[in-house]
């Protein structure tokens, strides 16, 4: 199931709210009644896979309680984590990469290695990584041990952000999963999020992806260097937006029920190098990283090589995250390769702010394709279309792949505008304070909700990417 349906929205969350608002204050009742809701959310389109989440849920309960139990046993203490770390990367490693490992080493070797046909359980990366941070903070005792396998289970698969993020550390909302409050305000911003991040999620990403996948599912070649930039960046508009609209959603659900998940983007596109393009993009993946792989490798406070072996570390551990292919490791190496001239002989030249920003832009949308593109040879032709190779492009064959529409381009104009901060403080400033700007900013939401609606009624393109992750 997916936010951005109408079951859910229409069936599913006015049900779960229901039966939440009947438990009233009962934390205990409102912990369950949110671990069955996510799990028939789950069940909904991963039935089959509801028993890997319950084989998740109870093999780290008992990963906590041992850490716990061990804590004055150095040993003992090691034993458990490593216990529990080898289960959770083992189920991630056979249901997500089992079948890559096979066929890549039956492509380099020969070999004639039977390669397993696993379909992907949809949330697996968010959910695996989230449940590590938990039993690492029960180790590093930065965070209470979770004696009710409910609550811990509650926490795991809370629907919000299940399948596509956040990743929500548990130090984050420990503390909400057993004292937690609900007010007013908290329900208006909550469902104001909520139908903001619908918003980009089905008027502006939905509608960039039908010109980046028609464009992309076309002869590139003919499109030449005018259709490769349109298409690219059409995905670069559609991943923001589907991806910050589910952050958004996410945050705006918890908030409705009392959970503050942390910011995941801050306007990665106003980025200046790739460096603060990583600061301000999947903020939650990239926070778990520096703090669970690159720090405890040492980080930057070691030998320049030992550094370097770091770097590579995470950045191949990021593409290999993002899925099972070889253009995502290829995706976190090319970020690794940008990130480590940055921050040696490239670090003196940046003094220049706008030249820095286009560069940035460049760096990011050319990962955007390396990323999207679903083989190293459509990578090559991509790539080649965009900076030339098979001409300037031909208008009429992108007009007949029937991308030229006003509404497609309303979407990127509106994406545009909307991937950098409001400029005028003042604006901003007075919807937020005054009541009439307030009346105005919940009319425009509402309009929002309205129009979302009507595109999800009539069927419009509705894709989910994260069926990779």
């Amino acid at each position: 199931m997916l936010f951005s349906e109408l079951a859910f929205l229409f069936g599913f969350l006015p049900l779960f709210f229901l039966c939440t608002f009947a438990a009233k204050k009962n934390l205990t009742a409102q912990n369950i009644i949110l671990l069955i809701f996510s799990m028939v959310f789950y069940a909904w389109g991963e039935p089959v896979y509801i028993f890997l989440l319950l084989i998740s849920i109870g093999g780290n309960f008992v990963a906590g309680i041992a850490i716990d139990k061990f804590k004055d046993k150095i040993t003992a203490k090691k034993i458990s984590l490593a216990l529990g770390t080898i289960f959770n990367l083992g189920l991630i490693c056979v249901f997500k990469y089992s079948g890559f490992f096979c066929q890549s080493i039956n492509d380099i070797f020969g070999s004639n290695i039977p390669v397993p046909e696993i379909s992907l359980p949809i949330g697996i990366s968010f959910y695996t990584f989230q449940i590590l941070s938990y039993i690492i903070d029960v180790y590093r005792g930065e965070v209470p041990v979770q004696k009710n396998i409910l609550f811990l289970g509650a926490y795991l698969v809370a629907f919000p952000q299940l399948i596509a993020g956040p990743i929500a550390r548990y130090q984050t909302i420990a503390e909400e999963l057993t004292d937690r409050t609900v007010t007013i305000e908290d329900l208006g911003y909550g469902f104001r999020r909520f139908i903001i991040g619908l918003g980009k999620k089905v008027l502006i990403a939905n509608n960039a992806a039908v010109i980046a996948d028609s464009l992309l599912a076309g002869d590139m070649k003919s499109f030449g260097a005018l259709g490769a930039w349109l298409a690219m960046i059409a995905y670069t508009l559609q991943i923001y937006y589907d991806f910050s609209g589910y952050s958004d959603m996410a945050i705006g659900l918890g908030r409705t029920m009392g959970f503050h998940y942390l910011e995941n983007f801050n306007y990665p596109y106003m980025a200046n190098s790739a460096t603060d393009f990583w600061r301000r993009w999947h903020i939650s993946l990239s926070t778990f990283f520096r703090d669970y792989v690159y720090i405890p490798m040492g980080g930057n406070r070691v030998s320049k090589p030992r550094w370097i072996l770091n770097m590579f570390t995470v950045w191949f551990l990021t593409g290999l995250w993002h899925g099972a292919g070889a253009n995502f490791i290829l995706w976190g190496l090319y970020f690794f390769v940008i990130l480590i001239a940055e921050k040696t002989f490239l670090s003196g030249l940046q003094k220049i702010k706008v030249l820095n920003h286009i560069t940035a832009l460049l760096i990011i949308v050319v990962g955007w394709c390396i990323f999207r593109c679903e083989s190293l040879s459509q990578i090559g032709t991509v790539l080649g279309g965009m900076f030339g190779v098979y001409g300037g492009g031909d208008l009429e064959a992108i007009y007949a792949s029937g991308v030229l529409k006003i509404p497609y381009f309303i979407a990127l104009i509106a994406g545009i505008i909307g991937s950098v901060p409001m400029p005028l403080a003042k604006l901003k400033s007075l919807v937020c304070t005054t009541n009439t700007g307030k009346v105005v900013a919940d009319v425009a939401v509402m309009v929002v909700l309205f129009v979302s609606v009507a595109m999800l009624a009539r069927g419009s393109y509705n894709p989910f990417i994260y069926f990779r992750f």
